[in-house]
């Protein structure tokens, strides 16, 4: 069964996200299926995916980590057994502590980035809010009813 997000709109108002909940509940979306994004930064949606948030920075670290090791050791390690120089060592051990740190660093940025896009957060502007849902096969008949009827509240409320 294939998952489809839609942006549902986005709106400057916060009356039409209630219109637009009432839209999509009316066309017999369920709640659970439908996201609201919102600007406030008090809101829940900083923690929504926070354990998404979490596992990506898992893998960012530990790919970061495992990036780092081969960079330092092309860059630092393999030299330093080819060439005789001073401090040869002390530079191989130094160049792969910062080379580690980086990729691992580079790598949270990364996966940290990627769930935020997967979360829809870069949907919106500082002061929009937004209405994802999620449709399942077979749904699209009932997204296009809510579309309908956001239409025709909308221009009852207006």
């Amino acid at each position: 069964m294939k998952n489809k997000v839609y942006a549902f709109g986005k709106f400057y108002d916060p009356a039409k996200v209630q219109v637009a909940i009432r839209a999509l509940l009316m066309a017999g979306i369920p709640r659970a299926q439908i996201r609201v994004l919102s600007p406030s930064p008090h809101n829940d949606r900083s923690n929504v995916n926070s354990k998404e948030q979490k596992h990506f920075a898992f893998i960012g670290l530990f790919a970061g980590f495992l990036f780092g090791l081969i960079g330092a050791t092309i860059l630092f390690i393999i030299p330093s057994m080819i060439f005789d120089y001073a401090y040869k060592y002390e530079l191989a051990a130094v160049g792969t502590v910062f080379s580690v740190l980086a990729g691992a660093s580079a790598a949270q940025l990364i996966s940290l980035g990627s769930s935020r896009r997967r979360s829809g957060d870069h949907l919106i502007g500082p002061n929009e809010h937004g209405v994802m849902v999620t449709i399942h096969e077979g749904q699209e008949e009932q997204l296009n009813r809510a579309k309908d009827e956001f239409d025709r509240l909308d221009y009852a409320n207006a």
